[in-house]
């Protein structure tokens, strides 16, 4: 059986997430699921269907979640949606279940677990790279011993796509910061085997060598679903 994985999050209100993610989901080898609102008494549940969560990208956290008041550059989700991933995040990551948290969803990865934002990149003087540009290329560099290390045989840089202007500032206890940006932002960060978020878009990216990222938390995912039973 294909391991199913839940793609948050469809919020009425909110756009819906792009057919990307799904599509590199199946291509791997999963079997995608959108998830819609989700309250505490639904997660006993949706954590025994569903093998693996994706955080997808998006616009901005409300930074009520992370303790500041909001920048005038923020551009803000539904409410409904913050609330259900920060909701999912936790709950998945308490579980030891896989996550691959991308742009927004590695954002929303790090406040779930504790830790804060970049309300706008650019008001930082080591900024030097247009990180919300959709046709940008730039290099990050990679720890070799890390996942993202792993998963492209121990290369210490890859290029990457860069949709964003925020940020990780203080990251997460927990979480290990395994790729940065040529200008110091945090690109990447892992915890243990299981957890992968990006700043970056490797679902679209699938074309540019970014496929083996889907392979490796498919994997993982499957792994989930046969000890599920």
């Amino acid at each position: 059986m294909k391991p199913l994985v839940a793609i948050a999050s469809n919020i009425e209100g909110d756009l819906a997430p792009p057919p990307f993610y799904a599509q590199a989901v199946t291509q791997a080898g999963g079997r995608p699921q959108e998830l819609g609102p989700v309250v505490g008494e639904n997660l006993p549940g949706l954590l025994g269907r569903f093998d693996a969560l994706v955080l997808c990208g998006g616009n901005d956290i409300d930074p009520c979640f992370f303790g500041q008041k909001r920048h005038p550059a923020a551009k803000l989700c539904a409410r409904q949606r913050d609330e259900t991933e920060l909701l999912l995040a936790k709950a998945f990551f308490d579980a030891k279940k896989p996550i691959l948290a991308i742009c927004r969803g590695l954002q929303v990865l790090n406040v779930a677990l504790g830790g804060d934002l970049h309300q706008h990149i650019y008001d930082l003087p080591g900024t030097r790279l247009l990180h919300s540009s959709f046709y940008l290329r730039h290099g990050i560099a990679v720890e070799r011993d890390s996942l993202l290390g792993g998963i492209f045989g121990g290369r210490e840089r890859l290029v990457v796509n860069s949709t964003h202007h925020q940020a990780l500032a203080r990251v997460a206890e927990g979480l290990r910061v395994i790729a940065r940006s040529e200008d110091g932002l945090v690109e990447a960060v892992q915890h243990g085997d299981l957890v992968l978020g990006t700043q970056f878009h490797p679902e679209r990216m699938l074309l540019e060598g970014h496929a083996p990222i889907f392979d490796w938390f498919i994997a993982r995912a499957g792994a989930a679903a046969e000890v599920k039973g």
